[in-house]
């Protein structure tokens, strides 16, 4: 697994303006990828919370079309595109997925596409470098898990608990409408998604 460099000139100012996108709350990244997973016709989007190991990282799975292999391999290109058109003022399109940086310290995605029997994967280690990674196992069928590594395991507001009262609120209007099921997980708890919990 070969790392390779992503050609971003200005590191401080692109984590600026990833901060400037996304804001100060450390659930927003994971409101980020449960969003690509609806974006991506997911029924089921499931998060799971793990400060067990010592690689502490929260994962999001979703059953969704999925991501083509040559849509990962671009990937750091889309990256870099994004960044430059969003210092340009131009866009901030992509600057989602980048979120991670402001939790963690690397992002893993494993993607199978609708229609094919490929399954890939892609990190993300900061904004500078990607690798990508074979697998020793292939998923059944289509469908996306994103990690993020490198979390604090002390910082309350990613446990499950408050990151299933965000996602309520955040995709209201979505889990009323039954769009997607979505699922927190955390050791041995599980909290289903469904409602706005603050309100009565």
């Amino acid at each position: 697994m070969r790392e390779e460099l992503i050609e971003i000139d200005d590191e401080p100012q692109a984590m600026k303006l990833i901060a400037d996108v996304l804001g100060t709350d450390p659930r927003r990244p994971i409101r980020e990828l449960v969003e690509n997973g609806a974006d991506c016709e997911a029924t089921i989007i499931t998060v799971v919370v793990n400060k067990r190991n010592s690689d502490s990282y929260i994962m999001c799975q979703d059953n969704g079309r999925g991501m083509t292999t040559d849509f990962l391999q671009r990937l750091p290109e889309i990256i870099k595109v994004s960044i430059k058109r969003r210092m340009e003022g131009t866009s901030h399109r992509g600057i989602g997925l980048l979120g991670y940086n402001l939790i963690g310290n690397r992002l893993k995605i494993v993607s199978r596409a609708r229609g094919s029997v490929e399954t890939r994967a892609i990190e993300l280690i900061g904004l500078k470098r990607y690798r990508q990674i074979d697998l020793e196992e292939a998923f059944d069928a289509a469908g996306t898990e994103i990690f993020i590594f490198g979390i604090d395991k002390n910082q309350q507001l990613l446990d499950a608990e408050h990151l299933a009262q965000y996602l309520a609120v955040e995709f209201e209007q979505d889990l009323l409408q039954s769009k997607f099921k979505l699922e927190v997980r955390q050791d041995s708890k599980r909290i289903p998604v469904s409602t706005n919990p603050y309100k009565r």
